[in-house]
Formats: C-alpha cells, sequence, structure tokens
C-alpha cells in the first residue's frame, strides 16, 4: 500500500511509479548480479512509448523553399501573429517583415548580394532577429558577432571578414573599419 499527497501527485502518475517499482523488483531477482543502476525500471509497455511512439517525429519539410520562403508563409498566413518576444518587446509576422525588409533595401543600395557577407553586431533582442532576416532576405550571408568581444577581437572579425557592411546598435560604439 502506498501513501501520497494527492495535491502533489496524480493518480496516474503514483500507478506509473508503482509499475515502475513492479519492474525494477522483478528485474533486481532475476538479475542478482547486476548492479542496481543498471536495472531497467520501465515497463516495455513504456519503453515503446518513450522509445518509438514520442520519437516519431518525422515531418516533411518542403526542401526546394528557403527561410525567406517560410517565414514569407508564415507573414500571409499570421500577420497579427507574435513572432518573435525578447525581455518586454515582441513583433508580429508583419512588423518583423516589415523592419527586416527595410534592412535589406538599405543592404541592397549598399551593394549587397548573394556573393557579399554583413557582420551583425547586436545585442539579443527583437532588432537582432530582425537584422538577421534582413540581410538573408538582401541575398547576403551573415557573420554574427558577440558585442561583449574584445574590441580587438571584434576588430579583427571585421577585417578578416571582407565584410560589406556592420549591422550593429548605436550604443555600441562599434567602428567598421
Amino acid at each position: 500500500m502506498w501513501q501520497y499527497n494527492s495535491d502533489l501527485f496524480s493518480q496516474e502518475t503514483i500507478e506509473r511509479w508503482l509499475d515502475e517499482y513492479e519492474v525494477l523488483l522483478e528485474n533486481a531477482v532475476n538479475n542478482q548480479s547486476l548492479p542496481i543502476t543498471s536495472l531497467p525500471i520501465m515497463t516495455s509497455r513504456e519503453q515503446h512509448n518513450v522509445l518509438t511512439d514520442w520519437n516519431a517525429t518525422h515531418k516533411e519539410y518542403p526542401f526546394n523553399n528557403t527561410f525567406i520562403d517560410m517565414f514569407t508563409e508564415c507573414v500571409k498566413k499570421s500577420p497579427d501573429s507574435k513572432a518573435v518576444e525578447c525581455k518586454e518587446r515582441s513583433l508580429t509576422y508583419k512588423e518583423l517583415d516589415i523592419q527586416s525588409t527595410l534592412i535589406a533595401r538599405q543592404l541592397l543600395n549598399m551593394g549587397a548580394t548573394t556573393e557579399t557577407i554583413v557582420c551583425l553586431c547586436l545585442e539579443r533582442s527583437t532588432e537582432m532577429v530582425a537584422g538577421m532576416i534582413g540581410i538573408l532576405k538582401s541575398g547576403a550571408a551573415y557573420i554574427p558577432i558577440d558585442p561583449t568581444f574584445p574590441d580587438e577581437r571584434i576588430s579583427f572579425i571585421l577585417n578578416d571578414s571582407n565584410a560589406i557592411g556592420l549591422l550593429t546598435q548605436s550604443d555600441l560604439n562599434i567602428d567598421f573599419l
């Protein structure tokens, strides 16, 4: 007989624990030479559930679509749904699309192409996500730079990358050489 606090545990949880305890005891009796840490506690039903049913996560993805294609589809399907949230700030898919498109246009005016790189040095924020998407919309690739890196490291990355630009925050005081 087991007693338990029903405010803390559901009957289903306790029944599962009892089944696991029974499995453990049976395996301990049948495999006395094994250390207790190597004895199974899951029933065959549970093992199948965990290893097979819960892992049946295969999903077909459209391999012909780019990230931007899939993002655009989300904007069309749910323009007013929350797309990104960081701290107290959030953006809908429509707002994120507008911000990222403005960034992409500016980068295209700077000469961004599929052959160019843009450095991205922003603190984690909704603006960082808009920047990443904007760079991808322009066709360019991006190199993320952690704003907490020492100035010498940031300068080295900027110079070594041959980037056409740096997307950053004004309060970070990073000069693009």
